[in-house]
């Protein structure tokens, strides 16, 4: 294609052809490179795009559909897509994760009691609390101190780049009523279903060689001190270490009182409980 410009030609239209000579020449690069269709082994085409999507370059196509990859791009860059692909379309990686759960329970219970026997007048008499032998006043006081250390494992199977979900909670009973009209008669009716609540939290592990990141994200679901309902709380955090060791995750610690009385008795109760949360993510070898 050749193309003459002369001075009598005006600035728009050298500027319209110019545009023109290079929208076509980078259609005739784009139609000289042939079309690859390359099927993925292991992983997805929304895992493997967004990885060779900068390989592809800026005159290049890059579309997907059942695991199959579509390319259109130079020579040189689809040579690099290749030694890529056989790096990052492998199987994921098998993996165990170990959680260990360490319970202190700190617990201090105080009992006072007062024991009243005594003589009103010549025929009655007054007793409060436990008899005693003779008339007179007795106090008690028992203070017992206890700790307690549990410590529980568990573990859950998932894969490499999948999240895997750690629960603990119990089921909740939830009362609901009911009310239909039936011959004339309206008629109420309740029943019980029970709601899990959860808590727990979602662990995503991606292995770095023999390192190992654990995208951590908590989840709590508890019942509503004021209705029916549920709350459902969660955050995010990351942590990492190397495979087959403990990763502290979080600590926790709580205290509650408790107080009762009643005549001639007084109790209170403090207690406290502190806990630890590991992870060691272990990997499934084929023997």
């Amino acid at each position: 294609m050749k193309i003459i410009c002369r001075d009598t030609m005006p600035g728009k239209t050298v500027f319209y052809l110019l545009t023109l000579i290079i929208t076509l020449s980078g259609r005739l690069a784009l139609a000289d490179y042939p079309l690859e269709i390359i099927e993925l082994k292991s992983r997805g085409v929304e895992e493997i795009i967004p990885i060779i999507k900068p390989f592809i370059g800026p005159d290049g196509t890059l579309s997907g559909m059942n695991n199959q990859l579509i390319i259109r791009t130079s020579a040189k860059n689809l040579a690099e897509i290749r030694a890529i692909l056989d790096r990052v379309d492998v199987a994921p990686r098998q993996l165990v994760i170990h959680v260990r759960q360490g319970i202190q329970i700190d617990a201090n219970q105080q009992r006072l009691s007062t024991d009243i026997s005594r003589m009103v007048g010549k025929n009655a008499k007054v007793i409060v609390g436990q008899p005693t032998s003779n008339d007179g006043v007795r106090f008690n006081v028992k203070d017992v101190r206890t700790r307690n250390h549990l410590d529980s494992t568990q573990k859950i199977m998932t894969l490499e780049g999948s999240p895997a979900f750690i629960a603990t909670g119990q089921s909740v009973p939830v009362k609901e009523h009911s009310t239909h009209f039936s011959r004339g008669t309206f008629h109420d009716s309740t029943s019980i279903r029970y709601e899990e609540a959860t808590s727990g939290f979602y662990a995503l592990p991606r292995l770095h060689g023999d390192r190992v990141t654990i995208d951590i994200t908590p989840h709590m679901k508890k019942p509503q001190e004021s209705s029916k309902g549920f709350d459902i709380q969660s955050a995010s955090s990351v942590v990492s270490g190397r495979l087959e060791e403990w990763i502290p995750l979080a600590g926790s610690s709580g205290n509650s009182s408790r107080f009762g009385s009643g005549v001639s008795r007084n109790r209170t109760t403090l207690s406290s409980d502190d806990r630890q949360i590991y992870l060691m993510v272990e990997e499934v070898r084929a023997d």
